[in-house]
């Protein structure tokens, strides 16, 4: 008869490749659970962008409304950000609405007077519908703020039934704990200092 070899080792090791693997087995239900807690609200990806530059966003969506599939997302650019510009997705409408600025700037040599407050996709027909069980990705660009700072993007989930909307922001700070539909965060860094000189 065959013995079981980890019945051959001392104690000891037996003792430690126990806790090994319990702190192994804990270790990944924190990340199971990390990362089911991050699909669960709108996020915004990648969550770090530089000061005045161009910055390509993704809003991930990681379910739809209490099990509806989700048929329309509403993407509101926050105050400051310039020029933004949505990504075609098959099977989608995009539809881009402007307003008027308090403040108008320069960009390649035009004066810019209004721009773009909101991007919606909206699904085509039923057959395009984003289901509760799936996960999908919303992409655009815009030119961030000249100014380092956190930022709160709104993102408005529309289901076949219901919706949710994603604009919650904490009273202080910058967790969103606790927040059951927080708005997607994103963190403006200054540009690194370059060691070039004139």
């Amino acid at each position: 008869m065959m013995r079981n070899p980890s019945k051959c080792l001392p104690r000891s090791a037996r003792l430690f490749a126990a806790q090994r693997k319990a702190r192994l087995c804990a270790l990944s239900l924190l990340a199971l659970s990390a990362s089911q807690q991050l699909m669960a609200h709108a996020v915004l990806d990648p969550g770090v962008g530089t000061a005045g530059s161009y910055f390509k966003a993704v809003v991930r969506v990681g379910h739809g409304c209490d099990g509806s599939p989700t048929k329309q997302v509403l993407v509101q650019i926050p105050k400051g950000f310039q020029g933004a510009k949505p990504q075609p997705k098959q099977g989608w409408k995009v539809t881009i609405q402007k307003a008027k600025l308090d403040e108008p700037y320069s960009s390649h040599g035009r004066l810019i007077t209004e721009d773009v407050v909101e991007l919606a996709w909206e699904a085509l027909g039923p057959e395009f519908y984003l289901l509760d069980s799936h996960f999908d990705e919303f992409a655009f660009t815009l030119r961030l703020p000249g100014q380092p700072g956190f930022h709160w993007v709104n993102v408005i989930q529309r289901c076949e039934v219901g919706e949710t909307q994603w604009t919650q922001r904490p009273e202080s700070g910058t967790s969103t704990k606790g927040l059951k539909t927080p708005a997607a965060r994103l963190e403006i860094r200054a540009p690194a200092a370059s060691s070039h000189t004139h």
